[in-house]
């Protein structure tokens, strides 16, 4: 039997049961029968896990294999009262739109440069109420796509603006820190230096390729003024029509005008263009502090956010009494806290998928083979979960996320896999979602393993 996958209807009618009975153990607790076999099925709950948060991890967020990095760009510099601060900054590179010319072209003064970009109608988090300045810097290295870049690494820019997007207020005028769905409708545009576009007209060898442009043009940084707080919020860089380029792209256009004529030089972003997001995250004196350590113990509370930010370790006991069993199922359960230092679940923005990552002897992540098949075959959320779902434990609601991680629970006690466990926001590069979870050490809704096995 497939240990992975229930083979059995009679097991999934069991497992079914397991599952929604939650803390409760049913009254024949222990074993049951498989019709038509002799293969006692078991029921165990293992509750002495071990845990910790760490926030040592970063996220590749840019290499040769995504061409170029994620469609989407995030920039903002976020307070949450639990998790701290978090400043995304975005950096990306353009390309000559088709069929700029400009050998013919002499005595040319630029007469303004304009940099427009398209606001998300998705993934805005934090309060819109808040007004903002966002600025345009130069790097000062080429971003290239032969690069590996993680969420973590900064690359240096010229400090001295190009310009800058002043007063920003993400429209619509209300909190929506509890979607990363709402609909926003926006669109900005700004003037940048002219002598940053007279470079544009003196050599005009840098459009003949792309490979020609990119180290001159370098890449641009965006970034909200470090004083500032703002939601974080995502801009769409690709053009909303395949066939050409409309307004509201975002794009990069610089006029131009001399004795004889006038024009425009257009600039934007395709799939294989380099673009990437760093994130800083400033924990200091936050509720989340205390939790935030290297050494494994029992804590009450689990921390979990994205964009390269903190992640719970969780760590299974050696598992003895289960060796030379056949594990049918296995479901890790976080249940969501919702009652740390005064904050409800929906004061977070609540992922809405969790995948999950053991640690591999040369403490690498190693992503779990049966999320990567169900995620490949579309049945993530059927078969392995990692969604919330509503429960109950001790007769007490709460929302669950729960992680079929029987493959490799019969892995680990083969002695092929680690004994720790890394759950994450899946996409985390592009998502800002964090949510609190209790831990192995909580009195009443402590992290759980569920089991279902046979003797042989």
């Amino acid at each position: 039997m497939n240990n992975a996958i229930l083979g059995s209807g009679i097991i999934a009618i069991l497992l079914g049961f397991f599952l929604f009975t939650g803390c409760n153990e049913p009254d024949d607790f222990g074993a049951g029968f498989v019709e038509g076999e002799s293969l006692p099925i078991n029921f165990d709950q293992v509750f002495d896990l071990r845990g910790t948060t760490t926030a040592t991890d970063s996220e590749i967020t840019l290499n040769q294999a995504t061409r170029g990095g994620d469609s989407l760009l995030l920039v903002g510099n976020f307070h949450d009262p639990a998790f701290g601060n978090m400043n995304a900054i975005s950096y990306f590179q353009m390309r000559p739109l088709p069929n700029i010319n400009i050998g013919g072209l002499n005595d040319v003064t630029c007469d303004s440069v304009v940099l427009d970009l398209r606001v998300a109608r998705t993934r805005v988090y934090g309060d819109t109420s808040l007004s903002f300045t966002m600025t345009v810097h130069r790097l000062d290295e080429p971003l290239l796509n032969d690069t590996l870049l993680r969420s973590n690494e900064f690359k240096p820019f010229d400090p001295n603006p190009l310009g800058s997007f002043d007063n920003i207020k993400i429209t619509p005028n209300t909190r929506v820190e509890t979607s990363d769905t709402t609909s926003v409708s926006f669109f900005l545009s700004t003037h940048l230096d002219p002598s940053f576009g007279q470079e544009f007209f003196l050599d005009s060898n840098i459009y003949e390729s792309v490979s020609e442009f990119l180290p001159f043009f370098r890449g641009l940084v965006l970034q909200v003024e470090p004083n500032d707080q703002s939601p974080v919020f995502g801009l769409n860089i690709f053009r909303r029509n395949p066939g050409g380029w409309s307004p509201g792209d975002t794009r990069l256009r610089v006029y131009y005008s001399n004795p004889d004529t006038s024009g425009v030089l257009s600039f934007g972003l395709q799939d294989i263009m380099p673009r990437y997001v760093t994130y800083e995250h400033d924990y200091t004196g936050m509720p989340v502090e205390p939790f935030i350590t290297e050494e494994i113990g029992e804590p009450e509370y689990l921390f979990l956010e994205g964009a390269g930010g903190v992640r719970p370790r969780i760590v299974l006991p050696d598992l003895d009494q289960y060796e030379g069993k056949s594990i049918k199922v296995a479901y890790l359960e976080l249940a969501i806290a919702d009652d740390f230092n005064g904050r409800r679940n929906e004061d977070f923005i609540i992922p809405g998928q969790l995948a999950v990552s053991s640690l591999t002897d040369a403490g690498n992540l190693s992503i779990l083979d049966e999320f990567i098949r169900f995620q490949t075959a579309g049945i993530l959320q059927s078969q392995f979960g990692g969604n919330p779902v509503p429960g109950e434990i001790d007769g007490k609601p709460v929302l669950i996320y729960r992680l079929n991680i029987s493959q490799y629970m019969q892995s680990y006690l083969n002695g092929v896999r680690s004994g720790v466990l890394i759950p994450t926001v899946f996409g985390s590069p592009k998502r800002v979602n964090r949510v609190i979870l209790y831990g192995p050490g909580h009195p009443e809704f402590a992290a759980r393993l569920k089991i279902i096995y046979t003797d042989i």
